[in-house]
């Protein structure tokens, strides 16, 4: 039996490919400029201030998405054409991420940033409800899966070639030619995805009533995802941590930065591989307690790991695989799992929800994880953010979910075995 791919009925399609293409571009570009994002801002601002630096610039910048996420996601559902919302999405996070090349201040970086989170904001709700109205509920894992995957795959090939050319040509130069994959991620969106309109129209509602209708089992996954995001530290924050523990003293802080990228890399191959393995694994009925026990579970472990990391590439090696695979469980299940929450005439407003809480959860964590980390130490900031995704892994496992079990856990492990 092929796990991975249904005989029966089709979930791949030309709209998924342009989708997943968009994604691929779009982050083989800003993942560039995040590669290099701690170095970068440590040459300006020093290496005391530049965990604060980074955790403000994450949580402002995803704040800011967080209110566009509301609007686009409501928008979403009132209006039957939704392209032009993913050209101006697709377009701006290239765009202004490459201009953060040309800051001298700090608080540029954060402006520029933030413009291009407004533009992660802006597409992402419609992008997810059409990815969910395309792939069918019992394919919900695998599209959303496929889609992270090749997202994923653009962030490894980023800061691979950073990796190789951060020695060779200045920092401010990779952040101007990261914007030319950002341009072939809207080129795929404008010639590979057809829209079509929606033949069903609901009466207009205001902004709140709206929200007010969305599921209690939703709105308990919310909280429970937002619980978690208080965690769930920006991964420009696992980079700085390995580029202290590798440097000891010994190595310059450019070679320290290299293998750093480099272990950023191989985070974005395992994420990869997880991503389309998880959300195929998660349609065979297993949704909530993969996302319980392998997203937020093994996060609480990798907290507990950073805690006790020592100078050595085969420990920090361990430590990014199962931040990959902790990472592609949660990005790929929290939307695949809301989509079986979600009724079809509210579910561009539910991800603009769950998208929303999810940055003003991270301004909050990342600010809180950052001040930690300067005021006390690294050890007490990822102590916090281990409790806190223990408690979401718990609340997790008694809610409610639509999708059933499929003969049990006997099916779930036996499956794997048939030809």
């Amino acid at each position: 039996m092929n796990i991975f791919f249904n005989k029966n009925k089709h979930w791949f399609s030309k709209d998924l490919l342009g989708f997943s293409l968009a994604s691929f571009f779009n982050d083989f570009s800003h993942e560039m400029t995040t590669a290099i994002l701690p170095i970068f801002v440590t040459t300006l601002v020093g290496a005391s201030q530049a965990p604060a630096v980074l955790g403000l610039m994450s949580g402002i910048s995803n704040a800011a998405a967080s209110f566009m996420k509301l609007l686009s996601g409501w928008l979403s559902d009132r209006i039957t054409r939704h392209k032009w919302l993913l050209v101006i999405g697709y377009g701006l996070t290239p765009l202004f991420s490459a201009l953060i090349g040309t800051a001298h201040y700090a608080w540029q970086i954060i402006v520029y940033r933030t413009i291009g989170w407004i533009g992660r904001g802006l597409r992402e709700p419609p992008r997810d409800a059409w990815l969910a109205a395309i792939a069918g509920k019992q394919h919900y894992g695998k599209a959303f899966g496929f889609q992270r995957a090749f997202d994923t795959l653009g962030a490894l090939i980023g800061p691979l070639i950073v990796f190789f050319i951060i020695n060779q040509v200045p920092l401010r130069t990779i952040f101007f030619v990261s914007i030319i994959p950002g341009i072939f991620s809207v080129l795929a969106i404008i010639f590979l995805i057809t829209e079509q309109p929606k033949k069903d129209t609901y009466a207009y509602k205001p902004f709140f009533t709206q929200f007010k209708e969305l599921p209690r089992s939703f709105i308990y996954f919310v909280v429970i995802r937002t619980i978690f995001t208080l965690a769930n530290f920006d991964r420009t924050l696992l980079i700085l941590r390995a580029q202290e523990m590798l440097t000891g003293g010994k190595s310059t802080a450019i070679i320290a930065t290299s293998w750093a990228i480099g272990l950023y890399a191989f985070f974005n191959l395992v994420r990869a591989i997880s991503e389309y393995t998880m959300g195929t694994l998660s349609d065979y009925g297993y949704r909530k307690w993969l996302l319980a026990f392998v997203g937020f579970g093994l996060f609480a472990l990798l907290c507990a790991g950073l805690i006790f990391a020592s100078s050595s590439v085969l420990i920090w090696l361990l430590l990014f695989m199962v931040a990959g695979i902790s990472t592609a469980t949660v990005t790929t299940l929290e939307k695949a799992y809301a989509a079986d929450l979600l009724p079809d005439n509210l579910r561009g407003t539910g991800y603009g929800l769950l998208q929303a809480t999810d940055g003003m959860g991270t301004l909050i964590g990342n600010v809180v994880f950052g001040f930690i980390w300067h005021s006390f130490a690294a050890t007490y900031a990822f102590l916090y953010a281990g409790i806190l995704s223990m408690i979401a892994m718990v609340l997790l496992l008694p809610a409610h979910s639509k999708l059933p079990k499929k003969r049990g856990l006997f099916y779930f492990i036996s499956f794997v075995w048939r030809k």
